[in-house]
């Protein structure tokens, strides 16, 4: 998994019964994007103490945005990517991790 994450930080103030093969995988990989947002998070905490003490801040926000070695996403990340106020086309963050995934591909299966 390859995640991007950016700290903001703030001066102020299914259908349950379709049993297809499809959903299961989409909802284990939505669930892995997650349990990795959870984990960003928790990981940086020290670090968001940390700006918080050295630049005196009041808030401060840790966005992660977590993008899988085969472009997978959660269903949140337009509302993260809003978070960051920056324009980012999913597209775009999507071809770069598939592009990332082939080129370690190619250099492990030596082609």
């Amino acid at each position: 998994m390859r995640s991007y994450f950016k700290i903001r930080n703030t001066l102020n103030n299914s259908n349950s019964n379709n049993n297809n093969n499809n959903n299961d995988i989409n909802n284990d990989i939505n669930t892995n994007n997650r349990r990795k947002e959870v984990e960003k998070i928790e990981k940086y905490q020290e670090l968001e103490r940390e700006i918080k003490r050295l630049w005196k801040q009041r808030k401060v926000q840790i966005v992660p945005v977590v993008v899988g070695a085969l472009g997978s996403v959660t269903k949140r990340l337009r509302e993260l990517v809003k978070k960051l106020e920056i324009t980012l086309q999913t597209r775009f963050l999507l071809k770069t991790a598939l592009l990332g995934t082939a080129r370690i591909l190619r250099k492990v299966l030596d082609i």
